[in-house]
């Protein structure tokens, strides 16, 4: 039976219009990008209802996999290049004999994905949970690199302190992701970043929906308030605004750890984003 289409899915969870449906299938036929990527971009949907629907049209049900248990000693049963490669993680075995082997994989779930994971595995069986492919990253470097014990998110009580810390340039760490801003104005903000010493590139919003703790993201509030019109923002998020008094309360909602007014003080920023790189992630907005 094939499988029922992604655009009528969403259209009947009422998640999208039609008129929006048109928009991105033809964004996806100019640039090849996946729809549910284009529509989650255009901001006509959110991360969370696409799941849904790719859960709809796969048949399997969803994973949260930074609020799961992972099992180290499952690792061993899936080569990391595999896990890569399909876009899986080992999660556990099951049965008497423990023939079967429960993975997250990301979407679309193809029959050649499960197939793979059976010859990588060695099981007979494999059964398949979706999760976000930005999830799926982050559990790989959870479980294959040894810090598999317990969730991927991290409760800090440490203050932050007062001290400079330096980032230096090339310690590995993931860039800094800039979003929402026009071209000059992203690219001014990189430059800045790159010449204290700090890895940064352009995000989409791809980028930030999928993002996680590990991440700094910067971006202005109205922006990000778009892709989380619910809910606090995974990263650690310097957000910029206009009225501290006014909009205070609502980067706090987000999560945003650091606030800084318009027009900016390049100074404060890399000032907020060096205390996240070097603290662990605890609000700098109470």
């Amino acid at each position: 039976m094939q499988r029922p289409r992604l655009g009528d899915i969403l259209i009947r969870m009422g998640a999208i219009d039609s008129m929006q449906l048109a928009s991105a299938l033809a964004h996806q036929r100019q640039w090849g990008t996946p729809l549910g990527q284009t529509l989650v971009e255009k901001r006509f949907l959110t991360p969370d209802r696409l799941l849904s629907a790719l859960s709809e049209q796969s048949g399997l049900p969803v994973v949260d996999l930074d609020q799961e248990y992972l099992d180290g000693s499952v690792a061993p049963l899936l080569p990391r290049k595999a896990a890569e490669r399909c876009r899986a993680v080992p999660m556990r075995t099951e049965g008497k004999r423990d023939e079967v082997l429960v993975v997250a994989i990301a979407a679309p779930a193809l029959l050649s994905t499960i197939d793979a994971l059976q010859k990588a595995s060695g099981k007979h069986r494999i059964r398949a949970l979706l999760a976000y492919d930005g999830a799926i990253d982050r559990a790989i470097a959870r479980i294959y690199d040894g810090n598999s014990l317990g969730r991927a998110s991290v409760d800090a009580a440490a203050p932050l302190q007062e001290a400079e810390l330096a980032w230096p340039a090339g310690s590995g760490e993931r860039p800094v992701l800039v979003y929402g801003w026009g071209e000059k104005t992203t690219q001014r903000m990189c430059l800045t970043l790159a010449a204290a010493g700090l890895t940064a590139r352009t995000a989409n919003a791809q980028d930030v929906v999928f993002c996680g703790a590990e991440d700094v993201v910067i971006a202005p509030l109205n922006e990000l308030e778009l892709l989380y019109p619910v809910g606090r923002c995974p990263a650690q998020v310097v957000v910029l605004g206009e009225a501290p008094d006014a909009e205070h309360e609502r980067a706090r909602l987000l999560g945003a750890r650091a606030f800084l007014t318009t027009p900016l003080d390049t100074s404060l920023l890399l000032r907020a984003v060096r205390r996240l790189r070097a603290t662990h992630p605890v609000p700098l907005i109470a």
